[in-house]
């Protein structure tokens, strides 16, 4: 699995860096997994944005996390006070994610002995090893491949992420499901819908989720199906799952409200991982999913799905095709007004697909 050269590397702190949503937190997780495994001794220092920190503490693996919002444009001030804080820990190995020029001139100042990077970024001379880089697969594995340049054969391990939801979450789900009833069985299953998107998508105009109506007509043919559905979302979803339940035509015993209840990252994973199914977006949830293992269905339009599906029958993409999609960060950094992708995909045929992968599932269970 690894190189003799890794072998005789001694990296009592190494620094890995991933800017971005909690989904790429969720996706590097399995990088950190094997650092851990190959160095159980070595400190181990993650730095994320301060929207991820919370999902960062709870990686068993790491022990310390440092935070900087690179998305709020640092002054300079902010970047020398950065590079300080990193340069104290005299780091042995520096890791990062991203393409932008700024991620291998952070890991020089950084001061680590050996730093990895992408081989596609303009300034890879300032890293000691550049790993080759390659988009177009899924994005646990595109992470994972800068393994290769501590030595390490990413190829012959998994990349799927693995979340262990804490005992107490467990049972905090336990009693949440008891108090409302909730047992899976026989026919009736239990979906949760998830139909959230972060504010920042949204204020960057990055549009990946359906609208409420067709969530709510999609919540109700379940509902006539006697499929018991959890509603969720998290606090930036309030004025869209208020819309969805407004339409809602029959609040049943069959549909159960958890907006607001889950009080952390966890929770909800926890409740994902009891659920039967989780139906959602391109969401920070869906990683939650895979790394919980619940057999989901999830709503693709702008983006590539490939990049963001394990090959996996539990996980199952729905989307039309169009001669412009995947679209998003393969030929723009935004989506369009039109948003035909998302628009055009009717309630029944992801209904019907949200069926189908139950009986798929319901045939791997047995």
């Amino acid at each position: 699995m690894i190189s003799e050269d890794s072998l005789t590397r001694d990296f009592k702190k190494i620094l890995l860096i991933c800017f971005g949503g909690i989904g790429d937190v969720i996706l590097f997780y399995p990088v950190i997994n094997v650092l851990r495994d190959l160095y159980p001794r070595s400190k181990i220092i993650f730095v994320v944005e301060p929207r991820c920190k919370n999902i960062a503490e709870k990686n068993p693996y790491v022990n310390q996390v440092i935070t900087f919002d690179l998305k709020n444009k640092p002054e300079l001030k902010d970047y020398v006070n950065f590079i300080k804080q990193l340069r104290q820990e005299n780091l042995d190995l520096a890791v990062s994610i991203g393409r932008s020029p700024l991620v291998p001139v952070l890991l020089f100042l950084s001061g680590a002995k050996h730093r990895v990077g992408y081989a596609t970024n303009p300034l890879k001379f300032l890293y000691s090893k550049a790993v080759p880089l390659n988009p177009n697969q899924y994005a646990g594995k595109m992470y994972f491949d800068l393994l290769k340049g501590v030595g390490i054969d990413a190829d012959i391990l998994s990349p799927v992420p693995v979340i262990k939801v804490p005992d107490n979450e467990k049972k905090w789900a336990d009693q949440w499901f008891a108090d409302k009833n909730l047992v899976s069985q026989g026919l009736q299953k239990i979906i949760m819908i998830h139909p959230g998107a972060s504010n920042i998508s949204k204020q960057k105009n990055i549009i990946k989720t359906w609208d409420p109506e067709k969530w709510s007509k999609l919540i109700n043919q379940l509902l006539m199906k006697n499929i018991k559905v959890i509603l969720a979302g998290g606090p930036d979803d309030s004025e869209d799952i208020q819309k969805i339940k407004n339409n809602l035509i029959d609040q049943n015993n069959n549909f159960i409200d958890a907006y607001g209840q889950t009080k952390s990252l966890e929770q909800l994973a926890a409740l994902i991982q009891k659920s039967d199914m989780l139906v959602c977006v391109d969401s920070a949830p869906l990683n939650m999913a895979v790394g919980v293992g619940t057999p989901l269905v999830a709503i693709f339009g702008p983006t590539n799905e490939n990049k963001i599906l394990p090959k996996d029958n539990k996980f199952k993409a729905v989307r039309i095709n169009l001669d412009c999609t995947p679209c998003l960060w393969e030929k723009r950094q935004n989506t369009c007004e039109a948003l035909t992708c998302l628009t055009n995909l009717d309630v029944n045929t992801v209904l019907e697909t949200v069926l189908r992968q139950l009986e798929v599932t319901a045939k791997v269970k047995c």
